[in-house]
């Protein structure tokens, strides 16, 4: 293993369809998003912070006819792949297939300012 999983715990996740992978770690520092995605969704939370959250809601807050348009269904394997491994430039790309699925859907709010 390489220098950058020094100090990691590894766990395994089991996904949706029965496919497992390991999971480094890393903290919350290294899952959070830059700037929180602002959520202005009827119903849904008010914002994401880190791929956990972003996780979490697209594999259960999302309506399910939703989660299969390849929008959601890339976000969703980008935010897996980032977990999975831990660099800042997968949570980037992430975080902007996921700004862009929420802004198709007119759940982005706004940036203040």
């Amino acid at each position: 293993m390489g220098g950058d999983t020094i100090g990691t715990r590894q766990r395994v996740a089991t996904f949706a369809g029965g496919s497992q992978a390991r999971l480094m770690d890393h903290g919350h520092a290294a899952t959070a998003f830059a700037t929180p995605l602002r959520l202005s969704a009827p119903g849904r939370r008010s914002a994401l912070q880190t791929l956990g959250e972003a996780k979490r809601f697209v594999e259960n807050e999302l309506p399910a006819e939703l989660a299969k348009l390849p929008r959601w269904t890339f976000a969703s394997a980008l935010v897996k792949h980032a977990l999975a491994s831990g660099k800042q430039r997968d949570l980037r790309a992430a975080e902007r297939q996921l700004r862009q699925a929420l802004s198709n859907e007119g759940w982005l709010a706004e940036a203040e300012g």
